[in-house]
């Protein structure tokens, strides 16, 4: 079946214009329907262009002279003048001149059904197009490679190719209906006729509305053949009819070869087998073998020699068998080259893909002994954390048991006259590991005291005392006793829990001022009132979510609250210094110490 492909034209240079663009309308005139005029106006541009020093028409003669011959049939020709406007592109760097003329020697070679020569130079195309960011002449080149799979019978890789093609929104009418008419014949091959009808049928139109005689004969053919599918042979021949009425506005001989071939294919339907041997003989009296594309003189071939079988002419029908099983081997051996060359570029890119699998395995690998080492450490570290933990938590527990059994003996032996000394020494806090906590004077959290606050108590002191000495203020022990005493009573009400509990409302409830309060707490408890007051809440929360499984089910959020902390981390930040676990872990731990003891 006839391949439609097309030349891609270029535009000339802008120097002489009017006489290139003169020279260039009579080329475009007389290209197809008399060769010999349209090659005399070519070497008059070429003439015209060296004399000049003018590149691009130089270039653009060489490219129209390889059209014409190849129009002529004269393929060494054609393969010269193609070769000489290339070499001449790329010697002046005209490189979009070079893609062009490449994609129209894979086209010419294509038409010849050289497909492996196609398929080399669509490819030389392809990288070139890359390399300029021509992205319309990229995906042209993609869609004239997806017309190779076509011809090696791969129409289901083919179809996908075109449909995607038939989306590029860049390409020029013609090369919309070119992507038209391959879908239209892939649907056929695919045995698929009524979705071939409708690509068929917008073809046609399509043809007529952008006057294109060729692609409107190639449409009407496929229509042909449509018909023929649904044994519409009246209807058919009319089709046909019509297409060949068209050929005589062109003088391109291949689309003549297609319809009469298809026509000669509806006789034999139709069991007219003299009017097809008289179409088919009229061919090659009409044409010299040699100068019909191989793959038209095979049909021509078999054509004869059925219709010569269904004569009873036995000698004339094994005599184009003969004929046609020998042309047939020369087109068995271009698609087996083909195939051969697209075997190597498949292995070619497999080799490519194991190469960078096996980098990627290695890099995979590395990457992975890398994680495995790290989560290795990961996980050693959390279980000496773990170990840690679990360490602080059995001591904490143990110091929590001494400290209750310690105030349960204290209150059965508390009498009135120990209150004075319990004062001084029941504000305690629970050892772990046998240190005390860590908190630093300057730590005074906000949401217990301020320095400011300390300090404008001092300087209040200072203005209404008269008896301070340079180092510090005296302070008569009957109010220490008072202040110590108030002290302990504000811890048995649990004050402490209070977010307003403050060196500021401590004082004012037991009627001082704040600087007497600092200053006494500082002396008789060794610590600062903001370690004092974080001590006890860290010591009661302590023992609090030991013995409170409600307690334990908030969330630190709501236990920082719950004993006073206006912020959170604050809360977590002292209770871990304090026991050296986080409240997370620790409630962790007492939970599964409980559910152990159980």
């Amino acid at each position: 079946m006839k391949k439609y492909f097309f030349f891609l034209f270029v535009i000339i240079g802008s120097v002489h214009a009017q006489d290139q663009m003169a020279l260039y309308d009579s080329i475009v005139k007389y290209q197809f329907n008399n060769s010999e005029l349209a090659k005399h106006y070519s070497f008059e541009l070429l003439k015209l262009s060296k004399e000049n020093k003018l590149i691009n028409g130089e270039c653009n003669a060489y490219f129209h002279l390889a059209d014409i011959y190849s129009a002529m049939e004269q393929k060494d020709s054609t393969l010269y003048y193609y070769d000489k406007a290339i070499q001449k592109a790329e010697e002046k760097g005209r490189y979009n001149l070079v893609l062009i003329y490449k994609i129209n020697k894979a086209n010419y070679f294509f038409c010849q059904f050289d497909y492996e020569a196609s398929l080399v130079t669509y490819n030389e195309s392809l990288e070139l197009a890359k390399s300029n960011n021509n992205e319309s002449l990229y995906e042209y080149v993609l869609f004239k490679r997806g017309r190779i799979d076509y011809e090696l019978e791969k129409y289901s890789q083919a179809l996908e190719v075109f449909k995607k093609s038939s989306k590029v929104k860049s390409f020029e009418p013609a090369i919309g209906l070119e992507v038209q008419l391959s879908i239209a014949r892939t649907y056929i091959k695919l045995k698929q006729p009524e979705q071939a009808l409708v690509y068929i049928d917008s073809g046609i139109r399509n043809s007529r509305i952008h006057k294109h005689v060729v692609f409107g004969i190639n449409f009407r053919v496929e229509k042909g053949i449509y018909l023929i599918a649904k044994k519409k042979f009246s209807e058919a021949e009319k089709v046909f009819a019509e297409a060949e009425s068209m050929v005589t506005q062109t003088n391109d001989q291949d689309i003549i070869y297609h319809v009469l071939l298809n026509k000669s294919k509806l006789y034999l339907l139709e069991d007219r087998k003299k009017e097809a041997i008289a179409t088919l003989e009229g061919l090659l009296k009409k044409n010299n073998a040699d100068t019909i594309p191989v793959e038209y003189l095979v049909e021509i071939y078999y054509l004869l020699a059925e219709s010569y079988r269904l004569t009873d002419n036995a000698v004339s029908s094994n005599e184009y068998y003969q004929k046609y099983i020998a042309e047939s081997k020369k087109i068995g051996k271009k698609k087996i080259d083909t195939i051969d060359y697209l075997h190597s570029m498949d292995v070619s890119e497999i080799e490519s893909q194991k190469a960078s699998l096996v980098m990627q395995k290695w890099f995979l690998i590395t990457a992975f002994s890398v994680l495995g080492v790290f989560v290795i450490f990961l996980y050693f570290r959390k279980r000496r954390n773990d170990r840690e933990n679990q360490s602080k938590f059995e001591s904490l527990i143990r110091r929590i048991d001494e400290y209750e059994a310690e105030r349960n003996a204290e209150k059965e032996s508390y009498t009135e006259d120990q209150e004075h000394h319990i004062a001084k020494n029941t504000i305690t806090y629970i050892e772990v590991g046998g240190n005390e906590p860590v908190f630093t004077e300057n730590e005074s959290d906000t949401d217990s005291v301020t320095a400011d606050e300390e300090s404008e108590g001092l300087e209040e002191f200072n203005e209404n005392h008269a008896n301070e000495t340079s180092s510090g203020f005296i302070i008569k022990d009957e109010t220490v006793n008072e202040i110590l005493e108030g002290l302990v009573k504000l811890e048995e009400k649990k004050y402490f829990l209070k977010q307003e509990c403050t060196l500021h409302t401590v004082a004012k409830k037991l009627k001082t001022n704040t600087a007497y309060l600092s200053k006494i707490v500082n002396n008789e408890l060794g610590k600062s009132f903001s370690t004092y007051i974080n001590e006890l809440r860290i010591n009661y929360v302590i023992v609090e979510l030991k013995n409170n499984a409600r307690l334990r089910s908030y969330s630190v959020n709501a236990i920082a609250v719950e004993i006073g902390y206006k912020r959170p981390d604050a809360f977590t930040r002292y209770f871990k210094e304090a026991t050296g676990i986080t409240p997370t872990i620790y409630i962790k731990k007492i939970n599964q110490h409980m559910e152990n003891t159980k």
